[in-house]
């Protein structure tokens, strides 16, 4: 793959490639491209975007936590939280609706690298991301287990699933 489609798979966590034309596909034609498994609101024309940023686009509301080299798109992460078990946690965020998603260990270590500039926006709009342990999607080797992240170390560890910790949806966008 190419550099830019490396860094931009390292950034969305994802694994994004590119799909080569057919051999009997003629030359003058366009290559399709893979699209991603998440719908994209329609943005406006030319709007690019940073960490930090708030995303507001038909309804749906977050804080960019990381994007790709061209600015226009990324993931971002709630606006609000909440506390409770793994298994409501993940229920709660899928009820956000709009393909937000309970984050990957990996995520939750980029809002962690990015929490100075995540809670700059957040306190402003009346919340912040606590210092305090934060539920993963990831399941641990144990299925009664899964990973969590700390925002005030950045230290992982993994819980059973039954105990309350912090959770904070993401998106992407």
């Amino acid at each position: 793959p190419s550099a830019c489609a490396k860094l931009l798979r390292d950034l969305l966590c994802e694994q994004l490639s590119i799909v080569s034309p057919q051999p009997q596909q003629p030359m003058h034609q366009t290559p399709q491209y893979y699209q991603p498994e998440y719908s994209q609101s329609v943005q406006p024309v030319g709007k690019m975007y940073k960490v930090g940023d708030v995303y507001d686009i038909n309804g749906k509301q977050g804080v960019i936590f990381v994007v790709t080299p061209d600015g226009k798109h990324g993931k971002m992460v709630s606006i609000n939280q909440t506390k409770s078990n793994w298994s409501s946690a993940k229920y709660w965020c899928s009820s956000l609706g709009g393909g937000w998603r309970l984050p990957t260990k990996e995520e939750l270590l980029a809002i962690y690298r990015n929490k100075g500039v995540l809670n700059a926006v957040l306190v402003a709009m009346g919340d912040k991301i606590p210092d305090s342990w934060h539920w993963s999607s990831s399941d641990h080797s144990n299925s009664d287990c899964a990973w969590l992240v700390s925002m005030f170390s950045g230290g992982i560890t993994s819980n059973g699933k039954f105990s309350d910790f912090y959770v904070r949806a993401v998106s992407a966008f």
